[in-house]
């Protein structure tokens, strides 16, 4: 079957379609990063103390649990975000608000480039 696959992949040129579309994806970035300079940007670091910093984990790592698993002895994960799932529209428009806080704060956490938490924050929506 190795052998099949590998004879059709000779014939369709699989390598060179791979490589071809690969520089275009490049190219695709390159021009985006030019179109757009702002998103090389980093977010506004702030100088923060050691306390601090474990004060930020502690409250992103709250919020994550929060929004998983509020009852850690129950065998189902039950969280926030599942229970205001049960409201139709509402739920879902404050589990996605919930979600965004919880990126916004990760991104200031980690001080991640822009166009990253961009990207996070389209994952969540």
């Amino acid at each position: 079957m190795n052998t099949v696959k590998r004879q059709v992949g000779k014939c369709l040129y699989v390598p060179q379609m791979v490589d071809k579309v690969r520089e275009m994806g490049v190219e695709q970035i390159a021009r985006v990063e030019k179109q757009f300079p702002f998103l090389d940007q980093k977010l506004p670091s702030d100088k923060v103390s050691e306390g601090e910093r474990d004060k930020r984990l502690k409250r992103i790592e709250a919020m994550a649990t929060g929004l998983d698993n509020i009852f850690p002895w129950c065998p189902i994960p039950i969280g926030i975000g599942s229970i205001l799932g049960f409201i139709p529209f509402i739920g879902g428009a404050m589990g996605s608000i919930l979600s965004l806080y919880q990126t916004y704060g990760y991104s200031l956490f980690v001080n991640k480039v822009r166009h990253t938490t961009l990207a996070i924050a389209t994952n969540v929506v």
